[in-house]
């Protein structure tokens, strides 16, 4: 516990001297509503609206790097998840990873940034809409199964930045069970000072877990090759 909390230091720290060199703004570039036949997890519901946003980061030599951050919205809670803005047109644009899928190098103190401003576009999210929910999935890739592993790697890394950053005192991160094995994390506003949820936000996170469940066979599939088998073995 104490290494997890001085990573947890280190980490605000590089955070923060990255943050002196980036731009730490975000720019709206659009905003679509009833969005159909889009490539996200497909709650019965459907999505209501998706926002773009859009920001850089520098590497090394000052190259920049466009990244997209999409939120997608649903009834009382949304997904959000990112992409390089120059594989907007791929259809496996969330699940690219490494020089060879990307075609470069980003350094990992560039991917801590994106991390960091994909936190503070889940908490303006949160304060625009303080009863709702927000989340993400660390999607699974071939790398995890070969490695064998529970979670996917993303997974880890995500809730470990989001960890980190967020201000344990004013959101609440959830890790139910179910959450943890289809590599997803939920975020909620503590709105009231025990940190229990509103009547509101009750309501809400029944109707999550509801549309949820109705999702099975796409929930599996949000699963490592060992997570799944696990499933199997107890069923």
């Amino acid at each position: 516990m104490t290494l997890y909390i001085i990573l947890e230091g280190l980490t605000q720290i590089f955070l923060f001297i990255l943050s002196m060199n980036q731009n730490r703004t975000f720019t709206v570039i659009s905003k679509k509503n009833r969005v159909e036949n889009h490539n996200e997890l497909d709650f019965p519901v459907g999505v209501n609206k998706i926002i773009k946003y859009s920001f850089s980061t520098f590497c090394k030599h000052g190259r920049k790097r466009i990244y997209i951050v999409e939120i997608h919205e649903y009834n009382g809670y949304a997904m959000i998840k990112f992409y390089p803005r120059h594989k907007k047109d791929d259809k496996k644009k969330y699940e690219l990873r490494g020089k060879l899928e990307i075609g470069y190098i980003l350094p990992r103190i560039n991917f801590l940034f994106i991390l960091s401003q994909c936190s503070d576009i889940m908490k303006r999210y949160l304060d625009r809409h303080p009863n709702h929910y927000i989340g993400y999935v660390g999607q699974v890739d071939k790398l995890d199964n070969k490695r064998n592993k529970h979670t996917s790697q993303r997974s880890d890394v995500y809730n470990f930045i989001l960890s980190s950053v967020i201000e344990h005192d004013k959101y609440k991160i959830i890790t139910k069970k179910v959450f943890q094995e289809i590599n997803m994390r939920l975020i909620r506003k503590n709105l009231r000072k025990d940190h229990a949820q509103t009547e509101e936000q009750k309501r809400i996170y029944a109707r999550f877990l509801n549309d949820l469940s109705r999702n099975n066979s796409v929930l599996f599939e949000l699963m490592t090759d060992r997570t799944k088998e696990k499933i199997r073995e107890n069923n």
